[in-house]
């Protein structure tokens, strides 16, 4: 069962467990304090609300983890996420990848 709040939802890799809301918290302590160029515009208890030069992004906690998490979680807890089939097929359906196959 899931649980209804997206925070408390725990992911267990290998011996560590932890939430997806203390992943958001120290993806946004990541954020503020190791990348110089990014800046944090607002936090809510499920959104973080980035901005890069002129770009600006949203990582919002939702039923499954986001995958703009990928990086962080790699460099932060030594694991790496593999994307869906529906999620990788989404991209490549937009034109945003292409896997290479003719």
């Amino acid at each position: 069962m899931i649980d209804s709040d997206p925070r408390e939802r725990r992911i267990e890799w290998a011996a560590a467990s932890v939430t997806q809301g203390e992943i958001l918290d120290a993806f946004a302590r990541h954020c503020r304090e190791e990348l110089d160029d990014v800046e944090v515009l607002t936090t809510t208890p499920t959104r973080l609300d980035l901005a890069w030069r002129r770009e600006r992004s949203s990582v919002e906690l939702a039923g499954n983890l986001p995958v703009h998490f990928e990086w962080f979680l790699r460099d932060a807890y030594g694991v790496k996420v593999v994307a869906s089939d529906a999620f990788t097929r989404g991209l490549v359906d937009r034109g945003i990848i292409s896997l290479g196959f003719g």
